[in-house]
């Protein structure tokens, strides 16, 4: 059906959503001594609530609770800056490897 094409669509944005959801209440609650009024999308995070010791809990937090692996090389800023910065991070990472091409014949 016509409707059906756009399921994917709605349950990445979902997804999205939750993990946002998700890492701004570990931010808010368990990292930030003094949490902001709002933390939106775009809030720079080393600059108000990250030092390197809450980095390293928020690493082990995602490895945790996403199922995903984060290697030190990763931990830059292009990935950890922002929630937006950090949701695209750990979607791209939890995509799955493209599966190997069915042989036909």
């Amino acid at each position: 059906t016509a409707g059906s094409a756009s399921l994917p669509v709605q349950r990445a944005a979902q997804d999205e959503a939750a993990i946002e959801d998700a890492l701004r209440r570990y931010i808010l609650t368990e990292l930030a001594a003094v949490p902001p009024r709002r933390l939106d999308r775009d809030t720079p995070l080393f600059e108000t609530l990250l030092d390197s010791t809450s980095v390293l809990a928020l690493v082990s937090h995602i490895e945790g609770n996403f199922g995903i692996e984060i290697r030190d090389s990763e931990v830059v800023p292009d990935n950890f800056s922002s929630l937006r910065r950090l949701v695209t991070y750990i979607e791209h990472k939890r995509e799955p490897a493209s599966p190997p091409l069915a042989a036909t014949g």
